[in-house]
């Protein structure tokens, strides 16, 4: 029987929660949730946390489900598309999204980073800041100064380049899952 409450719980770090999850999760008794929560919503709201899914024909990675396009855009068209779906085009926050997303697309693909709005501020579609960076040698370079979209380089498998905006490929965009 465990003996503590979700106030002990969530006063730990997040990872602590997490593991907690985990274990009601696991043992699949819903009569554990009575002893981490006083109301039957909370107790939903953790038991359907833990039992997140992405759509059909979408793949999931770490708390992101990504979805692959088939066909090719410009990077403005990209984004729409993605939009209209309630999703955005990728951004990518750790070096092993980087290697995922790198790993699964083998060939020149759209993520969702531009500096459209001042030249040579890298800036992805949330509105952050870039700070982790992968972009390839000598890049991002702006040449002829039209190259304001970033996008994965095919030829140099998980490195970033910039390019023009209404240049055309595939692109790669993402939602929380369900």
């Amino acid at each position: 029987m465990i003996n503590i409450s979700l106030t002990n719980v969530l006063s730990v770090n997040k990872r602590k929660v997490k593991l907690g999850l985990w274990f009601i999760f696991f043992h699949e008794d819903l009569s554990l949730c009575t002893h981490f929560v006083q109301s039957l919503s909370a107790c939903w709201l953790i038991i359907f946390s833990v039992h997140l899914r992405c759509p059909e024909k979408w793949i999931r990675f770490g708390s992101s489900c990504y979805f692959f396009s088939g066909e090719s855009k410009t990077w403005d068209e990209a984004r729409e598309f993605c939009r209209a779906r309630g999703a955005d085009l990728v951004v990518i926050n750790t070096e092993g999204e980087n290697l995922f997303v790198s790993a699964l697309k083998k060939q020149d693909v759209w993520i969702g980073l531009t500096d459209t709005v001042l030249e040579g501020t890298w800036k992805w579609v949330d509105g952050s800041p870039l700070t982790l960076q992968f972009w390839g040698s000598d890049q991002p370079d702006d040449h002829n100064g039209e190259e304001d979209c970033g996008h994965i380089h095919d030829g140099f498998p998980g490195l970033w380049n910039d390019i023009k905006c209404h240049s055309s490929m595939q692109w790669i965009f993402l939602i929380s899952p369900l």
